[in-house]
C-alpha cells in the first residue's frame, strides 16, 4: 500500500513538471515566432527588397534583409526574456556561429 501511495505522488510529480515544460516549450515558440517576424518586418522596413510571396520569403531571397534579420534576431535572442529558453539559446549560437 504504502509503495503504491508513493508511486503514485512520483507519478503526479512528473506529469506536473512535464505538464510545465510542454507549455514552457510551447511559450517559447511564441516568443521566437514573435522576435522573428519582427526581425523580418523591420528588415523589410530598412532595405527594399522584391516581394515574393510572403514577407519571410521576400526576406529569405533578399540578402540584405536576410542579414539584417540574423543581426536583430541576435540582439532579441539575448534578452533576459529567452533566458529560459533552450531552443532560443540554440539558436541564438547557431546565429552567431554562421551569421
Amino acid at each position: 500500500m504504502r509503495n503504491h501511495i508513493v508511486f503514485l505522488v512520483l507519478l503526479q510529480l512528473f506529469a506536473t513538471q512535464f505538464g510545465f515544460a510542454a507549455i514552457n516549450f510551447a511559450g517559447c515558440n511564441k516568443k521566437m515566432a514573435a522576435s522573428t517576424t519582427q526581425c523580418i518586418s523591420e528588415g523589410l522596413s530598412v532595405v527594399y527588397c522584391t516581394w515574393n510571396e510572403t514577407p519571410a520569403k521576400t526576406c529569405r531571397k533578399c540578402k540584405k534583409c536576410e542579414t539584417f534579420k540574423t543581426q536583430c534576431l541576435i540582439k532579441e535572442l539575448k534578452q533576459s526574456q529567452f533566458d529560459q529558453c533552450p531552443q532560443a539559446q540554440t539558436l541564438l549560437r547557431s546565429l552567431q556561429r554562421f551569421g
